[in-house]
């Protein structure tokens, strides 16, 4: 009883298989309830005996009259040794009684020698037990008199019938549906205790003269059942907005996952051609810039050979094209633009303050060197050592405070000295790099090109010591650099000189080196490539024109199903894998909350 009052919007009593009333449970209790229970507990008077001042026993004459003054209604149902048990009609509640008997019960506990007291509403198993039996008691006078027979009267009737039938809150009470007497009779041995004797056999008589109207069938039938069907779907969804929320709502959660995760899959496609020029590392390469140191050495060059020589190749770096194939002029003869780049074709552009109307000379290209670079400062690692001491070695003394070192040479005595561009080092003590002076030698001759690259001449140098002893001063900004006019002392000196051209392919005394940096991505063939370019303007007849109107471009076309792009297919391949598993997980909700309706309401018993 206590969950149909909790839970029940509405709850109905039948008793011996009729309904006897129905209603909310405020209205039952109102209706049918006998009222409010007030129980008023007695104070204990043992301890009276030992105490200096006496208390008054509780007596129930002046408690009921005390109670009495404010709810004239107020009933005595039972006293014990230790309570007093009234109750309170609900009508005295309208009148404001309750407020006045509880403002003075409250100051007069001690007079009345009551210690507490406490009140409730009538429940709902009470009005339960006395439908119940007052249901018996009057099917019992119903059996000692002859049954009537009851014809169905007008609802005109039904709604004049007595105040003592049942109720319900439709305004109308139920035993209406029972009928009247024939003839105006008494109808109070029918009606007792508030309740209509409608036994078994009065309603199975009195639906002899019930109208039930045209009867449904055939296509008719099944649209209302399904209208009703319909109905009863919609009624019940709305109330359980957990089963619209995994029917609607969850799925498509799920399948706006799976479209996510699909947005964020990789997308498979053919690496773009890249074009290998030093002019790649410019942006990589900021603010430094990318260094490209080179040697040349005038050696031997027979007078026969109709080939450039070394100084020739190194003079080509100076061009207005640079290094490589980046900046190659429009035009091919003297022109007017040509002979204004070919006057400024020795300049020195370290300031970087090209005219734009000069830069109309070349190929679009060029103009992708004079974009801002990036700074790479937070991305050059470490020293590979933390000393900062200077090393000496043998004689070599250290260097005093405020004296002007003396630049070191690169020979030993009796040979031509040169200046070091380079400074001296020696192994860490942990063998993890070198500990390097930071005086003893001086800049080399620089030269920036119009690629932005800068050219250092270290001609006069030993190129090995130079790059190992340099590597930390230009890490991340050098990634190749030529050497030119080296010789081959296994190849005979006129080799070559009366046989043909094929024959001369076998060998070549004078050649030229390319030096790289493994670190670079596609440094070697970069630098390959702009060594042929420098030896292609370098041996240009003079009728060619400019010799930087040319220039060889190398493209690298990425050979497709590589391994990384193999591993990108596996991964796409998982992620297929998981939109699937997302997609039947949310296609999975909408059959299992239409099956749980089902399988509830076959649970339920309920009709269909």
């Amino acid at each position: 009883m206590d969950e149909a009052d909790v839970l029940g919007d509405r709850i109905a009593v039948i008793s011996h298989g009729q309904l006897r009333c129905c209603g909310t449970s405020l209205f039952l209790k109102n209706n049918l309830g006998e009222g409010y229970h007030l129980i008023l507990v007695k104070k204990s008077t043992q301890n009276s005996l030992a105490g200096d001042y006496p208390m008054l026993p509780c007596m129930e004459s002046s408690v009921s009259a005390f109670i009495k003054t404010h709810v004239p209604t107020a009933n005595l149902v039972w006293e014990s040794q230790h309570e007093l048990h009234y109750i309170l009609s609900l009508a005295e509640l309208k009148r404001g009684s309750f407020e006045k008997l509880f403002s003075a019960l409250e100051t007069s506990l001690e007079r009345l020698g009551i210690s507490s007291y406490g009140i409730k509403n009538t429940t709902l198993e009470e009005v339960f037990l006395k439908v119940a039996q007052e249901a018996s008691h009057s099917d019992d006078e119903g059996r000692a008199e002859p049954a009537k027979k009851p014809k169905v009267v007008s609802s005109a009737k039904r709604c004049r019938s007595e105040e003592k039938q049942p109720l319900t809150d439709f305004g109308c009470p139920l035993n209406d549906l029972s009928g009247a007497t024939e003839h105006g009779e008494d109808r109070s041995s029918e009606y007792q205790n508030g309740f209509a004797n409608t036994g078994a056999d009065d309603d199975y008589g009195s639906w002899e003269a019930v109208d039930v109207g045209g009867r449904v069938s055939g296509k008719l039938l099944l649209v209302q059942q399904l209208s009703a069907i319909l109905s009863k779907r919609y009624w019940c969804t709305r109330r359980n907005w957990k089963g619209l929320f995994a029917q609607i709502l969850l799925p498509a959660f799920f399948v706006a996952v799976a479209m996510s995760v699909a947005l964020t899959a990789p997308h498979v496609e053919d690496p773009p051609p890249l074009v290998l020029s030093p002019s790649r590392y410019y942006n990589y390469t900021q603010p430094g810039g990318n260094v490209v140191p080179y040697a040349y050495r005038d050696g031997e060059h027979p007078s026969w050979s109709k080939e450039a020589d070394a100084h020739q190749l190194a003079s080509t770096l100076r061009l207005p094209s640079g290094i490589g194939a980046t900046c190659v002029l429009l035009w091919p003869l003297n022109g007017t633009r040509s002979i204004l780049v070919q006057s400024s074709s020795l300049a020195n552009y370290s300031d970087r303050s090209l005219d734009w109307d000069m830069l109309g000379a070349f190929e679009p290209q060029c103009r992708s060197v004079f974009v801002p670079g990036l700074p790479l400062d937070n991305f050059v690692p470490p020293l590979p050592t933390v000393e900062t001491t200077h090393a000496t070695s043998g004689s070599d003394a250290m260097t005093a405070a405020g004296v002007t070192p003396t630049p070191r040479s690169t020979e030993g005595p009796g040979v031509e000295r040169h200046e070091r561009f380079y400074p001296y080092c020696e192994c860490s003590s942990g063998k993890t790099g070198y500990v390097c002076e930071s005086t003893g030698f001086r800049e080399p001759p620089m030269f920036r090109a119009l690629t932005g690259d800068i050219l250092l001449d270290i001609s006069s140098q030993n190129e090995h010591e130079y790059f190992l002893y340099t590597t930390d001063m230009f890490r991340l900004r050098r990634y190749g650099a030529f050497s030119f006019g080296l010789t081959r002392d296994y190849v005979p000196r006129n080799f070559g000189k009366d046989a043909p051209a094929l024959f001369r392919k076998i060998a070549v005394r004078g050649v030229a080196k390319v030096w790289y940096n493994n670190k670079g991505y596609h440094a070697m063939p970069t630098y390959i490539n702009s060594m042929n370019n420098a030896i292609l303007r370098a041996n240009l007849p003079p009728e060619k024109g400019h010799p930087s109107t040319y220039g060889i471009t190398v493209i690298n076309h990425p050979m497709t199903d590589t391994s990384f792009l193999l591993s990108k297919d596996q991964i796409l391949q998982g992620t297929d894998v998981l939109i699937a598993i997302f997609i039947i997980v949310a296609m999975s909700f909408v059959p299992a909350s239409f099956v749980l309706f089902l399988v509830y309401e076959r649970f339920t018993k309920a009709k269909h």
